[in-house]
Parts: structure tokens; C-alpha cells; sequence
């Protein structure tokens, strides 16, 4: 709860008024979660200018973290992220690939349990 001091309105009421308190640092899911979009941008991620790519990118890191050690499908990121393609899902998890312990292999996904590609946090 805010720290609050009182004042007095004209009709003798009295009122809590929130000071300002100083904001705690922003704490990221993983390495790389929350980065602005310079930092991206000079690690090699592409940007349509409005963040909505790296947003996406970030929402799969997020959502394999989540899931991790049990893999996921392209398909599967798809629909729980609800992105426009397939492809657009395909493209952000080979970003991560390789990187930070993510890897894409041959297995049986978590979520639909069909044997493809699926990406993964070990």
C-alpha cells in the first residue's frame, strides 16, 4: 500500500493522497526477456519499428521457458500465441536456436503429441 498522506478539502473531508515512491527495477523471465528494442536491434533481431516483431520473439522465449524441459512444435506456438502463420512461428524459434540452451529437434510435442520438429529449453 502506497505511503498516503492526508489533506483537507474545502468541505472538511479528508482525502489520501499517494507520494511518489521509487520503482523497483524491472526483473526479466530469461536472458534476453525485456530488452529494449536497441539491444535487439544491435544483437541481429529485426524490427518493423512498432517492436511487434520483437514482441513476438519475446512471447516465444517466454512461452518455451514456460514449458521447458517438455518441447513444443511450431504449430502448437502457433496457436497458443495466437500469431497470423506458421511461418512466423517457424522463423522466431530458429532465432533461438542454438542460442541459450534452446534447440530444435525431432520428438513429440507436449502440447499435440505428434512426432515433427519441435523447439525446447534444456
Amino acid at each position: 500500500m502506497p505511503d498516503t498522506k492526508s489533506r483537507q478539502v474545502s468541505i472538511g473531508l479528508v482525502r489520501p493522497v499517494a507520494t511518489e515512491l521509487p520503482r523497483p527495477e524491472r526483473a526479466s523471465i530469461a536472458p534476453g526477456v525485456g530488452q529494449d528494442m536497441e539491444s535487439n536491434a544491435q544483437a541481429g533481431h529485426e524490427s518493423k519499428g512498432d517492436g511487434s516483431s520483437l514482441s513476438v520473439l519475446n512471447q516465444v522465449r517466454a512461452l518455451i521457458i514456460r514449458l521447458s524441459p517438455e518441447p513444443i512444435c511450431d504449430d502448437c506456438v502457433t496457436e497458443k500465441l495466437n500469431l497470423s502463420s506458421r511461418e512466423f512461428a517457424n522463423q522466431k524459434t530458429r532465432e533461438l536456436a542454438g542460442l541459450n540452451g534452446f534447440e530444435r529437434r525431432r520428438d513429440i510435442c507436449s502440447l499435440c503429441f505428434r512426432e515433427k520438429l519441435v523447439n525446447r529449453r534444456i
